[in-house]
């Protein structure tokens, strides 16, 4: 009875629930709110009861109704049960921690602050109107603190920045801290290294600048460039010993930067093409895509027999979302255009691997695709039989052109005829018709490493010119 009275006070708008809601929960959410002495016992009652009750209660979405972090719209437990006391999450994934390239969150936090100027520089000081000396103790010839002098416009920085950048390529002389980062990361990378490369010198060169400035000014450290390029060099190298181990990394930049640079992917090539399906089965190839991720998406589908013949096709844009999202609707349409015209023997193909985990339930999808989902999921159920399996991309071209198409479509599109089809469609079926064997280039995650070039030692202060006064 307790359980049920937790029911009607959480999904009814009745005058009693109305009642409880203004009178104990005005500035907290039902789930906070405690029980204090002097209060009804039949508030009591509900608080008592609630966490054992709120495990049965899943919220459904897009009702504009649900708490994002205190209601169990995950179907696990409220978002707020997985992040610790001080309300950050509990994950390192939540942790802002790029797992992938185990990148610490104090890195980027420190960059972060410094791009919105919430780090304690002298001039950030003197706006909250106290009175301060502003002097920098990084550079020999002492200027006014800023975070672009620390950061980037010193005479301090600038040295550092050259020895980094010199075999990287871009000039950062007399740039901002936003501009310097932008010229790096614009730069166009080779490979997965050497974009982790690009991506990650130059927070790990702010890093440290930080820890330089906090060092001399509040600790009994002296600012050193020696010091600090070699701080850099030990972040730098743990970094890609952890995320590319099967490399045999050297010891300096210069030869760590020619070596990102040069790394190859292993590349496979494999023959693919579309295969009919069989007698008494329809097949529904679909492709979806987004112009951007997210963004405008569009539907292509296309049915044939088991003669290979052309049956009909469909392209439809959906408004915005994401790719997904794109690939569940065009499955969807498709399944549905067949049922309606009764083709209750499908096999179904998509290029999203994940896709066919999803409509066989081995794998769990995404909150904002389940409503989306479950339609594709109960259109399968109305079919005699179906048969749900991945293609790649290049064994699905007619699909994917159909979804390109549709971006030049204002509304939903049906083709009876492959006459009513542009040209290179047409063709595409008719190789399909033909078994003609298209070639799929792959490019994984495994790298080749080749032998570096022989560079100058970060090390040696003398060798790479660095003044005397900042040894």
């Amino acid at each position: 009875m307790e359980f049920k009275q937790w029911w009607n006070f959480r999904t009814n708008q009745s005058l009693w629930s109305r009642f409880f809601l203004a009178k104990y929960c005005q500035r907290s959410h039902p789930i906070l709110k405690k029980w204090d002495t002097g209060q009804s016992q039949a508030w009591k009652n509900l608080t008592v009861n609630r966490k054992e009750a709120g495990q049965y209660i899943h919220w459904r979405l897009h009702s504009g109704e649900i708490s994002f972090r205190w209601d169990n719209w995950l179907g696990t437990s409220p978002l707020a049960n997985q992040t610790n006391g001080g309300g950050k999450p509990a994950t390192p994934l939540l942790l802002y921690e790029n797992l992938e390239h185990k990148k610490p969150v104090k890195w980027s936090f420190c960059l972060w602050r410094a791009l919105r100027n919430k780090l304690p520089t002298d001039d950030r000081v003197v706006s909250f109107g106290q009175p301060t000396v502003t002097r920098c103790v990084c550079c020999v010839r002492p200027q006014g603190e800023s975070i672009d002098h620390i950061f980037s416009k010193g005479h301090f920085a600038r040295i550092v920045w050259k020895k980094f950048s010199g075999i990287a390529g871009p000039h950062t002389d007399d740039l901002s801290l936003r501009q310097l980062l932008i010229k790096w990361w614009l730069m166009k990378a080779n490979n997965a290294v050497h974009k982790l490369l690009l991506d990650t010198t130059p927070v790990i060169i702010c890093w440290n600048h930080w820890k330089n400035k906090c060092g001399a000014k509040y600790g009994n450290m002296s600012s050193s460039i020696t010091r600090v390029l070699f701080a850099i060099h030990s972040d730098i190298l743990p970094l890609l010993k952890t995320s590319y181990p099967q490399i045999q990394w050297p010891p300096n930049w210069i030869d760590i930067y020619i070596l990102a640079e040069n790394v190859k992917h292993i590349t496979t090539t494999t023959q693919v093409e579309w295969v009919k399906p069989e007698a008494q089965f329809v097949k529904v190839n679909c492709d979806g895509s987004a112009l951007t991720n997210p963004g405008k998406i569009i539907a292509g589908v296309i049915v044939r027999d088991h003669h290979s013949q052309f049956i009909h096709t469909i392209t439809s844009p959906f408004g915005t979302g994401t790719n997904n999202l794109a690939e569940t609707n065009a499955a969807t349409i498709g399944v549905n255009w067949c049922i309606e015209n009764g083709f209750t023997r499908i096999h179904l193909e998509v290029d999203l691997t994940i896709l066919v985990h999803w409509v066989s339930n081995s794998s769990k999808p995404p909150w904002n695709i389940q409503m989306q989902l479950q339609q594709l999921q109960h259109l399968c159920q109305q079919c005699e039989e179906i048969r749900c399996a991945h293609t790649f991309r290049k064994a699905n071209c007619p699909a994917d052109s159909l979804s390109k198409l549709s971006h030049d479509l204002p509304r939903l599109n049906h083709f009876n005829s492959m006459l009513d089809l542009p040209s290179h469609i047409r063709c595409q079926i008719i190789l399909d018709q033909m078994c003609t064997p298209s070639f799929r280039n792959s490019r994984n995650a495994n790298i080749i490493g080749g032998n570096p070039m022989c560079g100058i030692s970060i090390f040696d202060a003398h060798s790479i010119g660095i003044p005397p006064m900042y040894q």
